[in-house]
Order: C-alpha cells, then structure tokens, then sequence
C-alpha cells in the first residue's frame, strides 16, 4: 500500500544561515524526511526569496553578517505577504534568558539549540507546518468566502430574485436580521442543546441562541456589537463560535455578518453560519499537541538529564540538566565514551548485561551509581532507549537520567535511624534496670561504638582540683576497638583542667555540644595531646545533671577525618540526655536516703520525744527519747493505736488538741502536766499528708525556774522602784549643795569682788563653774537612767512631723550656722514616740554642734525597708570621727574634744545608743576626718514590749 504524503510537506521550508555546513546539514535531514527546502546565505537574499515565493516555514539563523535574524524577522512581520509565515530560531545562545526573550517578542515562534536534536527539530518542523498549512487553507478559505460574499451582493443587487434561491439552497445556517438583531427568515434549523425548527426561529433575537464566540468581539454586550455591525459601513465581520450540540459535542461555526436591503431598500443583517468544526478541531489539535511538546521538553529538561550516544558509547549531545548532575559541562562530553561517569561501584558483569539489553532493541532502566566531575558519586535512575530509522535499525541511544541521590542517602538515613533507635532502646532498658552502673555502662559503651562504627567511647566527670580549687574532670570509663590503644590509664587525662580549655568548657557548661577535626582545633596544647592518642575527630556530649554541668561523653575517631550526620548527633545527645536524668534519679535517690537516715539520727539525737500517728492513730514512729518519757520500747508502741496504749488520756485536752490538729490541718501547741510522772511536757502536733506528728519537749525545770523567775521579778520590780527613788533623792540631796556652793560663791564676788586680785577671782571662776559642771553631770546621769522607762504606749509616729519639731527646736543654730537638713519621703513607724524623739533630737544636735567652722552644715536623713525593720542613715557634712574612737563615743562621759571648742558632757550618744538598744535596734557608723559621718541605726517594724533597764 502507498503511503500518502501529507499535503503540508510539499511547502517548502526556507533555511536561512550563513554558514554553509549548517545549510547543508538541515537540507539533507528534512529532504530525507520528505520536505521541500530552499536555501539563504543572509538576511537579504532570505527577504528577496520570500518576496518572490510562497514558504510554509523559516529556520532562521540569529547571528548573521549584515542583517541578523532579529532583523529579518522584524523585515517580515511587517510585510503583508511574509507576516503569517512561522520562524524557528537557530542559534547557540537560546539558552540566555533574555536573548530567548528578545526572539519571541520579534516574532519567533520558538528556538532550536545548536547542536540541534534532530527528532525534536523534526516533531517541530511537521507541526508548524501542520499549523501553517492549516492558516493557509483558513486564508484561502476566507478569501473564497469573501469572494463568494462580494459576488453575492453584487447579484444581489443587479437580481434580487437570484437571492431567494441562494439562500434556500445554501449548504449553511443563513438568518436575515432586522436593525433590533430579530430573526425574520431564516433558511434551515438551528442545532445547539435541543434542536430549534426553522419556524420557531422566526421572531427570536439573535441574543437568545445558545453560543458563545470562541473569541469574544470588543464590545460590552452581544446587542452592541450587533448595532455596530448595522450603523458601520463596510464593517463586515467574521467571528468563529462555538455550540455544544446534544450528542454531538462541540461545533464550531465561522460566523459572517454582511448588511443586506430587502425590496422595499430596508437595511437588515445576513448571518451566515459556515460549519468548521474540522478545521478549528485541527487548529487547537496543533496548538495543543505543540504545547504539550514545549511543556514536556521543559520538564524534560528542568528534571531529566539527557545524553545521546552513538552505538559505541560517544556521547554526541547531552543537555543542560547533566551539567548541574556531573559538574561537567556539555561542550566537554561532547565526543567523550559514557564510562567518563564510571565510578567503579558497579561490577563488569552489570555494564554487559546493559549493552546486552540495548543493542538487542530493548530498553535497558536500573539504578546506577555514577562519579561527578569533581570524583564525588551520586545515584541516578538511567533509562537507555534505543533510537531507531525508518528501516527499524538501531542508529543510537537515547538515556534518560533522574538524580536519585537524595532519595537514596534518605534511604540509608531512615534505616541508620531505625537502627540507632533500636540500640537506644536496648540501652535505655540497660539504663533502667542498672545495678553495677560503671559495669552497665562499659557494656553500653560498646553497644554505643558498634553502632556508630567509631574508635573509642568514654565518660569524663567534673570535680574540684583538691591541690589549686580548679574545676577539672577524669576518664572513668572507656571503651575502644580492639585495634585501637587504649587511654583510660593515660595519666594526662586524669585530673584535666578546664582552664586549659576554655572554650570547649564554655560550649559544655552551656549545654551545647562540641564536634571538630582534629585538624580544626586552635588551641595548640590541647591539639597536640589529641594528636599524641592518634585522633582525627572528636566529639563531646554534655551531662546536664540538675542543671548544672556533670561531665561528658567523648566519642572519638582514630582512623578517619569523620563528620557526623543530623540522626548519629541526635542519637547521642538523647543517650547523653537520659543518662543524666539517670545519674540525677541516682543523686535523688541517694539524697533521699541520705535524708531518711538523717532524719532518723536526728528524731533520735534530739532531746525531745517524737512520734506520728497516722489518720487512724496507729503510732508508725517511737524514738528513743519517746521510750524514756513513756516506758514504752519502740517494739511495744510500733503499730500501736494511741488512745490503746494510753486510754486514760482519751478524754483529756491532749485527745481534744490532737483531734483539731489532725481533722482541721492545723498546728496545735500546748503545755500538760502529767501527774503520776509528775512531769510537765511542752506538746507540738503537726499535720501531715498521713497524720500527725508530734513533739513531747520535758518542760519540768523550765517551769520550775519560770516560777522561781517570778519571784525573782517581783523582787527586782521592788528593788528598781527603791533605786528611781534613791536617785530621785540622791540627785536632790546632791544638787542642793552645789547650790549653795554656787551661791555663796557668787555673792562673795559680787561683795569682795573689788577686793581680790585677778587670782582670787579665778579662784572663785573655777569654783563656780566646777559646780555648774557637777550639776550638769548629775542631771545627765538622772536623765540616762531614766532613758529606758516608758510610761507611754506606741502609736503610729510620723518621722517627718518629727524631724520639722526638732528643726523648729533647733532653729536658732540652723539660722546660725546656715544649715540644711534634708530628708524626703520618711516613712510612718508603729513604736514609743518620747525615745523615738529624743534619739533623732541627739543625733541632729550632734551633728550641728560638731560641724566645720567653715563649711555649712548639710544633714541627710534617709530610710530604707527592709523584711522586719527600717534602716535608717543620718549623714553630715562634719569634723569627723576617727576609726579608732567608733566605740568610744558611745560611752559615758567619753569625749573627744576640749570643752572649749565643743560643750556637753558626752552623754548623748550614749543615751541615743541605749534607747535605740531597748527599742531592739542597732546603731553603727562611718565617718572619715574632715569629710563628715553617717550614723546608721534600725528599729523593728513591730514593738511587742520595750526592754526595761
């Protein structure tokens, strides 16, 4: 049977391209697959054949002399008889985005790579073809319409009774329209959903047919488009719409709209409706199938690797995507054998059955490990496609390559983690169930290094240097391969100081991991240590135990250079993680113990009786003490109900007490007195989860010495009011005589004043001034005794108020002497408001009286809060305090300086310190010479009772 030539082969492809080789090679492809070509050495001669004859298709070279293919294509885009005719670039630049870019918008319709591939170049060339006889026979078709159009209105008009019969006998849908787009004749039924009689037609607008344009006119609404069409001259239209027909799918109509006159010169609208379902199924058939080619060579190429060869192997093309596979690029495997991707993993054996199995005319698709340009391997999945002529002989091969390297290392990754994850729960079980710990871990040890195929595994624990206080640590455990040497008896890593370390022990206390080559590490010493055990890497996982820095585990490698995976540091810092939540159980536990037997020496040291009781008052612990107050042995009363064991205190205060302790959880304290162990215990019961606990303190002496205290009191009660009445008399009786001493002494130099010489009444001077300072002395001591004698109650003071009445006091001096006392904010104290007074009063005289003859006095007072008292300061601006006087000053009578720079008779601060003493305070100082001094004093939040002296 004679094979039929497709009609579109016989237009002839014109081949522009300055070089005469790449001319001649195209020729000879597309003649030897039945096409017609024509031949152009520059963009001129190309224009001028074009001109002259009719082309199906241009291969147009990009890089030419004089006008390149941008120009030529620019040329013939804007010429009327050139513009349909398709173009294919040729060129070796394609590859540039832009430059691919620059030729669509020229006009190409697509490119071909130098080198081309032969069969991609064919499928293009027969369906541009395809395409471009199609628009032909569209063209020729359209111009056969539009003829038979003008002639039609041309016999319309010489012979409107010629029309009728045209139309009646049309083979298309003819409709005449009125100016509203009515239908008023019409010349056979329409087809869409549900067939449309030719009679129902009549009187329907246009608008109300089921269609859709396959492309849409520029008009808002079909109705203004249509009155376009009628109010435009020479405005006839041809559209394409399409129709679902039921049962036959999709027509396609191409669509003409002319304006007609009827006998009576009324304009209506011919609508003619010509069947193209075939030619616009063959249209979007081409367009399609040359999409998907596009898209499947863009896949191709974005995912597959591609390399033909010839029948011995000799690669002769190779695309983009084996460059980002191999590491090399195109140009350099061009004429280059396969086995350049030879990576030896195969054996001979696996290469012959392929050649076996491509030669033979079959397709050959396995796994197959290859080696990069730069030697490193990768996984690909490989198809090789023999390619055969038209004779069915075997003229090279295609192979197909996808990168499965990732897909196989995630392989080996998974089954990596599977194991690993496996060995950590054979070694968690270990963990849990341990009873020798360093025996379990020297077996876990060797689990953990036949797991992760390494050299040495071991445990390193921190401790503090005996000899220099240095935190360091030691190998305790280790275990190594049998061809490695081992280092748990290498003294130098015994006693190790992380000094000398700095940074790895930074990385560890923060919980952070460390891995490097050995090669990698800058600290020289440490470097060199490794070295010396001939290691290559090296690793350390902190133990975190409580949250503090315990010690690490150590991974070493000997024989390689060894970075770690994501899954082998996650298995061992997991392993490092539930170690140190077991030595922490271990440490808890020990501390338990530690507490348990604690507790027992001490419920048995103490001096008191202990027991509990649990909620049914069965007695669960009876220490020693507990055995003497009762004669109970701890055997006898173990497991024994309380109110058993003593039933004759069931319906005494102690059943009562011990009843609210345990029923509303609340701590009861009390006294009783046992009368036939003619004792008295201090009770304590104290709730717990269980029970109660309770305390039997023996009392008896302490009530004792309470009683003989009493009296003792009472006695020093009556003593202290016979002392404030002797001093009352004794600073009377005392004073009174150096009254007289002082007035007698007055008189004589007011009468023989005259009379004595300057001796004399220095004499009198001394004697007078001698008795005014016993006086004073006097009313001091009478006044520090009186300091610690509260007859008020306290009240709720506020310091500022207090600090303005004893500026007001002192108002004078500080006009005097110009002075400042600053304070702020003081705050509102509960306590006795006389001493209170008096010690801030002796304390702002103080440090006015002792200020420098040339500085204005400046007194700071502040107050801080603290848990359960106020820390006050009072800082002047003064003379000064040396150190060694700091004591002194708080004594009586104790002064620093003449009576002539500075008066008083040094009793203030030692009343100040007195008062502040019974309050249940302290005072202290800070002062430097010249510089001034701070006293600082508290006084308790809360006073329960003050202290009497």
């Amino acid at each position: 049977m004679t094979k039929t030539t497709p009609a579109y082969t016989q237009i002839p492809i014109l081949i522009v391209d300055d070089n005469p080789d790449n001319i001649f090679s195209l020729t000879i492809l597309l003649q030897r697959n039945g096409f017609l070509t024509e031949s152009a050495q520059s963009g001129e001669e190309a224009l001028e054949k074009m001109l002259r004859e009719n082309f199906g298709l241009v291969l147009l070279d990009v890089q030419m002399p004089e006008m390149d293919g941008f120009e030529v294509a620019g040329f013939m885009k804007g010429n009327k008889k050139t513009r349909h005719i398709p173009i294919i670039f040729i060129s070796a630049l394609a590859t540039e985005k832009d430059f691919f870019k620059k030729g669509l918008e020229t006009g190409a319709i697509d490119y071909i790579t130098k080198p081309f591939d032969s069969e991609l170049l064919l499928l293009k060339v027969h369906n541009l073809l395809k395409l471009s006889f199609a628009e032909q026979e569209l063209i020729k078709a359209n111009q056969q319409l539009e003829s038979s159009r003008r002639r039609m209105e041309k016999k319309a008009e010489s012979a409107i009774f010629s029309f009728d019969s045209i139309f009646q006998n049309s083979p298309d849908l003819m409709l005449i329209l009125d100016q509203n787009i009515r239908i008023v004749d019409c010349n056979r039924d329409w087809l869409y959903g549900k067939t449309l009689p030719k009679h129902e037609l009549i009187g329907k607008n246009l608008t109300d047919l089921t269609f859709q344009f396959v492309t849409p006119p520029p008009y808002p609404s079909y109705q203004e488009f249509f009155q376009h069409v009628f109010n435009t001259k020479d405005f006839n239209p041809i559209l394409e719409i399409e129709v679902l027909v039921k049962g036959k799918g999709k027509i396609y109509y191409e669509t003409a709209f002319t304006r007609i006159l009827d006998l009576e010169r009324n304009e209506l609208m011919l609508a003619t409706f010509k069947n193209v379902t075939e030619r616009i199924t063959q249209q979007l058939e081409i367009l399609r199938s040359y999409q998907e080619i596009s898209n499947f060579k863009q896949a191709l190429d974005q995912s597959t690797a591609v390399i033909i060869t010839d029948l011995d192997g000799n690669i002769l093309e190779a695309n983009e995507r084996i460059e980002s596979i191999s590491g090399y690029q195109c140009k350099e495997l061009i004429g280059q054998h396969t086995r350049i991707f030879n990576s030896g993993h195969h054996p001979a054996s696996y290469y012959h059955h392929m050649w076996q199995t491509i030669k033979s005319g079959k397709i050959w698709r396995n796994e197959i490990v290859n080696k990069a340009k730069d030697g490193t391997l990768f996984w690909l999945d490989m198809s090789i496609v023999p390619m055969k002529n038209e004779t069915g002989q075997i003229t090279r091969f295609l192979a197909t390559r996808i990168d499965i390297s990732d897909r196989k290392i995630n392989e080996a990754e998974l089954g990596k983690q599977a194991f690993l994850l496996n060995t950590l729960s054979v070694i968690n079980t270990q963990l849990l169930k341990m009873d020798d710990f360093n025996h379990t871990l020297e077996d876990i040890f060797s689990q953990i290094g036949q797991s992760l195929d390494v050299d040495r595994v071991y445990y390193f624990v921190n401790h503090v240097n005996s000899i220099n206080s240095e935190l360091g640590c030691s190998q305790i455990i280790e275990w190594c391969d049998e061809s490695i040497e081992p280092q748990i008896n290498n003294p130098k890593l015994q006693n190790l100081s992380y000094r000398l370390i700095p940074e790895i022990y930074a990385m560890l206390n923060n919980g952070q991991t460390f891995g490097s080559l050995i090669s990698d590490i800058q600290n020289d010493a440490f470097r060199k240590t490794l070295e010396e055990q001939k290691i290559k890497a090296i690793t350390f996982c902190p133990l975190i135990v409580n949250g503090l820095f315990y010690g690490f585990i150590g991974v070493d490698e000997c024989r390689r250079e060894r970075k770690w995976t994501q899954n082998e540091w996650e298995f061992l810092k997991t392993f490092s993680a539930n170690l140190s939540s077991v030595i922490s159980e271990m440490q808890a536990k020990k501390r338990l113990e530690d507490i348990y037997n604690e507790r027992n020496n001490i419920l048995e040291s103490i001096g008191d009786a202990f027991l509990s009781i649990n909620d049914q008052w069965i007695i669960t612990y009876w220490n020693k003490q507990a055995e003497e107050i009762t004669r109970y042995s701890s055997s006898e009363a173990l497991g024994e109900n309380l109110w058993d064991l003593f039933p004759q205190y069931a319906d005494s205060q102690i059943n009562s007490q011990f009843q609210d302790a345990m029923n509303k959880k609340i701590t009861k304290h009390f006294e009783y007195y046992f009368p036939e162990k003619k004792i008295w215990l201090d009770v304590s019961a104290y709730p717990s989860v269980s029970g109660l606990s309770v305390y039997l303190s023996n009392i008896t002496q302490r009530k004792s010495n309470e009683e003989k205290l009493a009296a003792y009191a009472k006695e020093l009660a009556r003593s202290n009011q016979e002392l404030e009445h002797f001093a009352y008399v004794a600073s009377h009786d005392m004073q009174e005589p150096l009254r007289m001493v002082t007035n007698f002494m007055t008189r004589l130099d007011d009468m023989y004043g005259s009379q004595l010489d300057e001796k004399g009444k220095t004499y009198i001077y001394y004697a007078v001034d001698g008795a005014k300072r016993m006086r004073k002395i006097i009313q001091d001591l009478l006044e520090y005794s009186r300091a610690g004698q509260i007859k008020s109650k306290t009240e709720n003071l506020d310091l500022n108020d207090i600090i303005q009445e004893i500026q007001t006091l002192h108002r004078n001096i500080i006009e005097e002497k110009n002075a400042s006392i600053q304070y702020s904010h003081l705050p509102v104290i509960h306590s006795y408001r006389a001493p209170v007074k008096q010690l801030f009063h002796n304390l702002i005289n103080n440090a006015l009286k002792y200020s420098q003859q040339d500085n204005e006095p400046i007194i700071q007072i502040q107050a801080t809060e603290k848990e359960s008292e106020w820390l006050f300061s009072i800082q002047d601006n003064g003379i000064g305090i040396a150190e060694e006087h700091h004591e002194k000053i708080f004594t009586l009578f104790n002064r620093l300086h003449s009576r002539e720079a500075y008066s008083g008779s040094g009793i203030g601060l030692a009343i100040v310190k007195k008062i502040i003493g019974n309050l249940g305070g302290e005072i202290w100082l800070q002062s430097t010479i010249n510089s001034g001094t701070t006293f600082f004093f508290t006084l308790p939040k809360e006073h329960h009772n003050i202290r009497q002296h």
